[in-house]
């Protein structure tokens, strides 16, 4: 039997947490990200994560990052001269998380927009699932997101499904 093939679109970015003041930690995260790699962990399926990096090293130690977690990326689009969006934790005396971000610029803003190859929409509407959140959906332009909605339409038209994905705790700047 074959495994049940799942895209997730989204923005990993690079994480900096503080270990005290003047130290921090990196890793990658990001909402559709980390559901990618909790499912990749979880279950029997073959996991494609779609988005746009940089040709920096930080998105080529993030793409490794993903391979480690069996995250695939060849559903991933690397922007000559892009980079990813980057955000810092600061956690309070009360363990309450405050997150800041730059994301802006974030070769993720790319996704489906100009330059996107037809070849990974049509990669992608053979997928048997695809997820993405309201936060995927913030980070695009208007032209990107009628393009993402009709390669939605087509992996539901040739059995797929989709469903956008629903977290409390908003993010209200990306809105």
């Amino acid at each position: 039997m074959q495994n049940i093939r799942v895209a997730l679109i989204g923005e990993c970015m690079i994480e900096l947490s503080h270990l005290d003041p003047d130290r921090l930690a990196l890793g990658y995260a990001g909402d559709a990200f980390n559901v990618a790699a909790y499912l990749a962990r979880s279950a029997p399926v073959d996991v494609q994560f779609v988005t746009a990096v940089g040709d920096d090293p930080y998105s080529a130690e993030m793409r490794a990052a993903w391979a480690d977690r069996n995250v695939g990326s060849a559903l991933t689009r690397v922007i000559p001269n892009g980079r990813p969006g980057l955000y810092l934790i600061r956690t309070d005396d009360r363990g309450e998380r405050t997150f800041h971000y730059y994301r802006s610029q974030s070769a993720a803003r790319a996704l489906f927009g100009p330059g996107h190859p037809d070849a990974l929409d049509d990669a992608l509407a053979d997928h048997d699932v695809v997820y993405l959140s309201g936060i995927t959906l913030s980070i695009l332009t208007t032209s990107a997101r009628a393009r993402l909605l009709a390669v939605l339409d087509e992996t539901r038209r040739r059995g797929g499904g989709s469903r956008p994905g629903r977290r409390g705790g908003g993010r209200g700047r990306t809105w």
